[in-house]
């Protein structure tokens, strides 16, 4: 009974079903998306998700000021998007403490730990006083422009230059992810780990922190129950979270562990050299 139940809802859902697909033919999918009936704007993205961030940039285009994304009405998946610098002045400037980000941004960022991108309140203010004084600091000044340039002669000089002398061609995206890359991991740690040479190496570090990236924007689109399904199941993009995750924990890891051994070495040979 339960099964035959089951099959009648499907069978009527196929006319419904059918009719959306009828009218997604004649639809404009690159003008603003429209609010389907069950399924909110979801299929609109769907459609584009090969190209996602160019099409919400069109969206955003469209409607700059605001835009409200619905979802599907199961999901629970509605955004508020804005483009105005207004507003996002208003929001994480002169107002933040009007809008705190809440346990739902810390659960989608959950990566991020209780840093200041994923903290509110105190905790928020302590870091960010914290930050600021480091920043404003004029020997962290000299010290960002030291590492920056090093790279400049180091790496990206000598990687433009040969790419000049072979007429090779150039992904000049991934050619500026590696230097900021590197110059932020000798920035934190420093140590440079060299992903800008004229080999273009595969490092672990960046290609998790890249697909991190692309795991928490499109967890954003799927439903919390969904998530956590597969996340117990250890399949699909939380898997894939999981790994990166664990690439960064054991790097940095690695890092700490290489610049305490260095500290160590340095203390022994000033104390070689008083003896």
């Amino acid at each position: 009974m339960a099964s035959l139940s089951f099959l009648s809802i499907l069978l009527a859902f196929i006319p419904f079903v059918f009719a959306l697909f009828v009218l997604s033919l004649k639809w404009n999918f690159n003008g603003l998306p429209w609010n389907w009936p069950f399924f909110g704007m979801t299929p609109t993205i769907l459609f584009h998700i090969h190209r996602v961030h160019h099409h919400l940039t069109r969206i955003l285009q469209q409607s700059p000021s605001a835009f409200l994304f619905k979802g599907a009405w199961f999901a629970g998946l509605d955004f508020f998007l804005t483009a105005d610098p207004s507003n996002i002045h208003h929001i994480l400037s002169t107002n933040f403490d009007r809008y705190p980000k809440g346990p739902d941004f810390k659960y989608m960022f959950d990566v991020l730990g209780d840093g200041i991108s994923n903290s509110d309140s105190v905790s928020w203010k302590t870091q960010r006083t914290t930050a600021h004084a480091l920043v404003r600091q004029e020997k962290f000044l000299h010290f960002l422009e030291r590492i920056a340039m090093k790279k400049v002669r180091e790496g990206l000089v000598s990687v433009l230059e040969s790419v000049c002398e072979n007429g090779s061609v150039l992904d000049l995206q991934d050619l500026f992810q590696r230097f900021s890359f590197d110059s932020s991991c000798m920035l934190v740690t420093g140590l440079d780990l060299h992903s800008l040479s004229l080999e273009f190496p595969q490092v672990p570090f960046s290609k998790a922190m890249d697909d991190i990236e692309e795991v928490i924007f499109l967890r954003h689109f799927i439903p919390k129950k969904i998530w956590e399904f597969q996340k117990k199941l250890q399949i699909g993009h939380p898997k894939r979270l999981q790994e990166a995750w664990e690439i960064i924990d054991q790097t940095i890891a690695n890092l700490i562990a290489t610049r305490r051994e260095n500290k160590e070495k340095e203390k022994r040979k000033i104390k070689k050299g008083l003896i």
